[in-house]
């Protein structure tokens, strides 16, 4: 109850009410913290019912808020460390893209009246392919609605769990 005076999030308060609910109603707190999956995952479930169960519950819950602490501060020091290449990542897509889009076809006339046989050079007909897809509207709309279909697509498959095996294998 005092755990739950504390929370700022309204939805965090209403897990913990229906956990108070449960273990007034006689369910074991694991049991109570497993009605709840989105909330409470398959470890801390678990160290909870071995709590119970061997009757260190104070003890195994401090073992798990040492483990919390420091899956968030290796999460913290994880984003950090990525926090410089995605930026390199997306400065470079954006320069691409304005190469492509914007400097590129100031070239195209260029190689089509110089006579060269483009069948020989495939890097540089892709790249006109992807000039032209760029000064297009509905070519970048119909790739931006692709690529989101290709996100949507990732997020489903991995949501399910053979889903993460296999993405986790990989």
């Amino acid at each position: 109850e005092t755990l739950q005076s504390f929370s700022t999030s309204g939805k965090m308060q209403d897990v913990i009410a229906a956990v108070i609910a449960d273990i007034s109603r006689g369910k074991g707190f694991a049991a109570s913290l497993a009605a709840h999956p989105s909330v409470f995952n398959k470890i801390y479930i678990s160290t909870v019912e071995v709590g119970e169960k061997t009757g260190n519950l104070a003890g195994m819950l401090n073992r798990l808020a040492e483990y919390q602490e420091k899956d968030e501060e290796v999460r913290s020091k994880l984003k950090s460390a990525l926090t410089y290449p995605v930026f390199i990542l997306v400065f470079c897509l954006v320069l691409t893209y304005g190469m492509v889009a914007y400097l590129l076809p100031g070239f195209t006339p260029m190689f089509t009246q110089s006579g060269l046989d483009l069948n020989k050079y495939p890097i540089t007909q892709f790249l006109m392919f992807l000039s032209k897809l760029c000064t297009s509207f509905w070519d970048e709309l119909l790739v931006g609605l692709l690529l989101f279909g290709l996100v949507a697509t990732y997020r489903k498959i991995v949501s399910s769990s053979h889903g993460r095996n296999v993405r986790d294998s990989f």
